[in-house]
């Protein structure tokens, strides 16, 4: 694991992303930087959600890495994700009354 000075916390490198036979992500890669702020803007059906769901571990990766802390997670199951402290809320869920 990377020492936790490195200026990139997570990086996604060369990530492809399926449902079924349909190929929805193609090669994304990107790093997010430790203590920044970092969005993902697209247009609709760009794949902004699709690329969270497999960082969080909810959609399986074809290739690629995600690479938290210098530790590649592309290959680890959800609750392992999440124990890292990696997870998503999608939006319009209520979660408290």
């Amino acid at each position: 694991m990377a020492e936790a000075t490195s200026p990139i916390l997570l990086a996604a490198e060369s990530l492809e992303v399926r449902y079924g036979v349909v190929q929805v992500l193609w090669g994304i890669s990107f790093n997010v930087a430790r203590g920044k702020v970092t969005c993902i803007i697209g247009s609709n059906g760009a794949g902004k959600t699709t690329t969270l769901n497999a960082i969080a571990g909810a959609l399986p990766v074809k290739s690629g890495r995600i690479v938290l802390n210098g530790e590649d997670l592309a290959r680890l199951p959800t609750y392992e994700r999440v124990k890292r402290h990696i997870n998503l809320v999608p939006e319009g869920r209520q979660l408290w009354p």
